[in-house]
């Protein structure tokens, strides 16, 4: 029988409630990092010099597959009851990178696309 929708609901805010410390532990390191960098390129950008743009959306492009990476395979682990640590959950990340960028990519144009139609 298929869960009632507010079912699912509590269980998910219950899961993230209790991990969101670890959640917060594996995507931080990277997120304000990153967030830092973008607020300096924003800062330096002059109009008509593109490159801090493409500077800033390559290393956003580079960064996102591994975080989201991590970020998978902790919560896999915390549903096997591994409960990886962050370290690790990075290090296996690395090996999903280029699956991971694909599907960023096709994933933003497939959006870009839509939008446009």
């Amino acid at each position: 029988m298929m869960k009632l929708f507010n079912d699912v609901l509590k269980e998910s805010l219950f899961f993230f409630k209790t991990n969101f410390r670890s959640i917060c532990a594996v995507v931080l390191p990277v997120i304000i990092p990153l967030e830092i960098f973008y607020g300096i390129c924003d800062a330096i950008y002059q109009e008509g010099d593109d490159s801090i743009l493409w500077l800033a959306s390559g290393a956003g492009l580079l960064m996102m597959p591994v975080y989201q990476g991590a970020l998978i395979l902790y919560l896999a682990s915390v549903l096997r009851d591994e409960y990886l640590p962050v370290k690790t959950c990075y290090q296996r990340a690395l090996k999903y990178w280029l699956p991971l960028m694909a599907v960023y990519i096709l994933s933003s144009y497939q959006l870009n696309f839509l939008t446009t139609v």
